[in-house]
């Protein structure tokens, strides 16, 4: 099944850009109880992913720093532990399943890499789970 199947299109879901501040970021993030959002620059090509855990460990690593300090700094100067693996659009259940184990969603991207959306772990679970059901009652 194609990755279009299960796409939260870019409209719907909350991202930042490379030029927002780490206040922007948080806010974003509590908005919504994330603790990632998409990170994708004015050109809407997909520049990374920001976690909570990133700010905080930024923080840690410059102890004199309190989140005061860092509030207007743009995102991008935080250094970032990892960034969510992309599949392009034309992907299917299975190319994102091995992503979805490490991450809470799975960024989208087309042929430019331009962000055009995600697909949550939670409906990469859902459908691998519906197929192994149906697969299961098929054999017997």
């Amino acid at each position: 099944m194609n990755v279009l199947f299960f796409l939260k299109p870019k409209s719907e879901v909350d991202y930042i850009f490379n030029t927002d501040t780490v206040k922007e970021a948080l806010m974003v993030m509590a908005k919504r109880n994330y603790t990632a959002v998409p990170i994708i620059n004015r050109m809407g090509k997909l520049a990374g992913t920001i976690t909570d855990r990133d700010i905080v460990q930024y923080m840690q690593e410059n102890s004199s720093l309190c989140l005061n300090d860092i509030q207007d700094m743009p995102i991008r100067m935080i250094k970032r532990n990892r960034d969510n693996i992309p599949v392009n659009a034309n992907a299917n259940i299975e190319d994102m399943m091995s992503k979805a184990l490490n991450q809470n969603f799975v960024p989208v991207v087309d042929d430019d890499n331009k962000f055009i959306g995600i697909v949550t772990r939670k409906d990469i679970m859902e459908q691998w789970n519906n197929k192994y059901i149906q697969n299961r009652f098929a054999m017997g």
